[in-house]
């Protein structure tokens, strides 16, 4: 599929006409196109789209409620850019948000960050390491940005729930040269969010991703190091702090050019996410491992020291199992509570469809009444009529 004769930066998938089938848009940075799936797999000739961006920067997400996927761009002002789509393939004209971001447009993540079921959206600064929030109305305008720091040479943004509290949060990376940092901010509910926490990474973060790596329910931060072509894993313990990174090599050409050029998911549907990673001159994927192991060094039992002091190593690991266990209890006791509500739920809808739609007896019986009275009615009043010629007769007869 061409979609125009310069290099194409970046392209997204979805479906912007609301008609079921994948679309396809895409950006040069210097004009921006759209090819109309047409659910086979093929696409129908590709449409300019008329804006010139800022940036080869864009993402696809539904910022009116209306079915259809928009397009969240940034403009030469450096402003944010929504086009919000029509059910024929086309897009209404940009609506922007003044002054809303710096220079050096890099990334952008939408999420609903203040809980009102409209989608917000989130922007990064590279040079000037910050972050623009701009919270969303849900016609495709924005409210005033806000802004957050986070260090110098940040990369890019995402969002998601760190810490359980069921409030979006914001992760990003920075760094410059050897050295990297990924920051977390805290989400409050409301739009706004606590100041950053840095931990410390191998080398300068380009590209952040979240997800459940080892399927304890919690996210974990996937980040790939421009500088030195690693990948650091911080697994989350689910209050908004993680572990120590852990790094792993890209195999030394592994250059990603665009925040969407890695993404976390199941590659051979073994159930774990995989890394994906695509760069110009080489790609790449890393398939997460179903292997569990323990972390309890072996212990000596050969002597009566050595024994005694395994006890304090095996009282560990069963507080750590007891623990476990009260937290896959609490989490099945909330399964089961789920289980019992939904089912009161469909107990209590399947009573009311009963009562729309299924025969109402007493008002059925009431109209079987008001027939009988009525035909008896009309019995009783025939039978007098009949009578009435004969008692003239009678009467006649007798005079």
């Amino acid at each position: 599929v061409c979609i125009s004769d310069a290099p194409a930066f970046q392209l997204q998938v979805g479906d912007v006409n609301g008609d079921g089938k994948l679309d396809i848009v895409g950006t040069d940075a210097i004009e921006m196109y759209l090819l109309l799936g047409n659910g086979n797999g093929t696409f129908q000739a590709t449409k300019t789209i008329n804006f010139q961006p800022a940036t080869d920067i864009f993402t696809l997400k539904d910022m009116n409620n209306d079915g259809r996927l928009d397009i969240i761009t940034a403009d030469t002002a450096s402003n944010y850019a929504v086009f919000l789509a029509n059910s024929n393939g086309t897009f209404q004209a940009a609506k922007t948000s003044a002054n809303a971001l710096g220079a050096n447009f890099y990334s952008v993540s939408i999420g609903d960050l203040n809980g009102d079921g409209y989608q917000d959206v989130l922007g990064m600064d590279v040079s000037g390491g910050k972050i623009s929030v701009a919270l969303g109305n849900g016609d495709g305008t924005l409210r005033a940005a806000r802004t957050y720091a986070t260090g110098a040479w940040a990369g890019s943004v995402t969002v998601g729930d760190i810490n359980h509290d069921g409030i979006l949060d914001i992760v990003t990376g920075t760094g410059l040269g050897g050295t990297g940092a990924i920051n977390t901010l805290l989400g409050n509910g409301d739009g706004s969010f606590r100041a950053r926490t840095s931990i410390n990474i191998s080398g300068a973060s380009g590209t952040v991703r979240l997800g459940d790596l080892n399927g304890d329910g919690y996210l974990d931060i996937v980040s790939h190091n421009w500088s030195t072509d690693t990948f650091d894993i911080l697994i989350g313990n689910g209050n908004g702090t993680f572990r120590a990174a852990v790094s792993f090599t890209g195999g030394g050409s592994l250059y990603l050019s665009s925040d969407n050029s890695m993404s976390l998911t199941d590659m051979n549907g073994d159930g774990v996410l995989d890394i994906v990673a695509a760069g110009p001159d080489a790609n790449f994927v890393a398939f997460g491992s179903t292997n569990f192991s323990t972390n309890i060094a072996r212990l000596n039992l050969t002597t009566r020291e050595e024994a005694l002091n395994s006890i304090t190593a095996i009282d560990a690991a069963l507080a750590r199992v007891n623990s476990e266990r009260g937290a896959l209890g609490a989490a099945q006791s909330r399964l089961v509570s789920g289980v019992q509500t939904l089912q009161a739920s469909v107990e209590n809808y399947t009573a009311a469809k009963s009562r729309i739609s299924d025969v109402d007896v007493a008002h059925e019986s009431s109209q079987l009444l008001r027939l009988q009275i009525s035909q008896q009615a009309a019995t009783a009043v025939l039978a007098q009529a009949n009578q009435i010629p004969a008692l003239a007769l009678l009467l006649l007869k007798g005079s």
